[in-house]
């Protein structure tokens, strides 16, 4: 806050005091010094990071896995279908019973 002392009278204008040239000297050194002492840092933990790597590679782990799968069930069922088509695919009679039942 800035007071201005234009219009005003001398008597109140002396009575100002300005601090002497020492403190002002010594209060820019402190300030400089605790702006010195100030950074700005952040830690993370290893084993957060490495979860953070644990769980990316099991979703690159997951997709892959997906995508074989995937392909292995269509060339299964492609598979399946030829040998349906020319008569020669037959399913147990145990595991058709048990498919039935359970």
């Amino acid at each position: 806050m800035e007071i201005s002392l234009i219009g005003k009278p001398k008597a109140l204008q002396a009575q100002t005091a300005q601090d002497p040239p020492n403190k002002i000297a010594r209060e820019e050194d402190g300030e400089r010094a605790a702006a010195s002492r100030k950074v700005d840092s952040a830690d993370i933990s290893a084993g957060h990071a490495g979860a953070f790597e644990d769980k990316r590679l099991s979703i690159a782990k997951s997709t892959i896995l997906y995508d074989i799968s995937l392909s292995a069930f269509a060339e299964r069922l492609e598979e399946i279908r030829s040998r349906v088509e020319d008569g020669s695919y037959s399913v147990p009679d145990a595991e058709l019973a048990d498919a039935l039942f359970n």
